[in-house]
């Protein structure tokens, strides 16, 4: 990904802005993957809302009840999704040393420990959007519609691919891995 590229490259004489970021990425992972199930239960609570409104039409030229019904999943889902990308984001924030020496960097190594921590606290505030995105993708897919989730992918990716190098390198802010994680959000 970007993110490893510029770890990579942002010290060609050492290694360790790549080892912060291996074991940050492995805790976002951790994290993130526990809430992925957010997507498909979203789309399938909407879609079913939309089946049995269309089943309903079938019958009888009633009006359905499936504008209040999905209103009321996808905001639901949204609440969710908020309330648990702050728990997540709060949780890093306050036990991201915990975490880090879960994974095998301790405090005491100042030199891996102190990018690994700002890269942690840097990402771990953008909690709250990377799961709203994900619940929000479940949304969209439950009314079928895949192609507005993957045009905001390729929108992230892209200003992931520009803002990486450029809150990383730039001359002015030069903010090393606190940059990097700034460019992923």
């Amino acid at each position: 990904t970007a993110a490893t590229v510029a770890a990579a490259s942002s010290s060609s004489s050492s290694s360790i802005p790549l080892a912060a970021l291996g074991a940050c990425t492995s805790i976002f992972h951790l994290a993130f993957h526990c809430v992925k199930g957010t997507t498909a239960t979203t789309a399938s609570l909407i879609a079913g809302a939309v089946v049995r409104d269309k089943q309903k039409h079938q019958r009888d030229d009633e009006q359905g009840i499936t504008q209040k019904e999905t209103t009321l999943i996808a905001q639901t889902s949204i609440q969710q999704a908020f309330t648990t990308g702050t728990v997540i984001s709060l949780f890093l924030l306050l036990f991201g040393t915990n975490c880090l020496n879960a994974m095998g960097i301790p405090s005491s190594s100042t030199q891996l420990f102190a990018p690994a921590f700002t890269y942690l606290n840097s990402r771990a505030v953008a909690a709250p959007a990377v799961v709203l995105l994900t619940a929000s993708e479940g949304i969209f897919r439950g009314f079928g519609d895949v192609i507005t989730p993957w045009k905001v992918s390729l929108v992230v990716a892209g200003l992931n691919l520009v803002l990486d190098p450029f809150c990383m390198f730039r001359k002015q802010s030069g903010m090393g891995m606190m940059g990097l994680g700034m460019g992923i959000k």
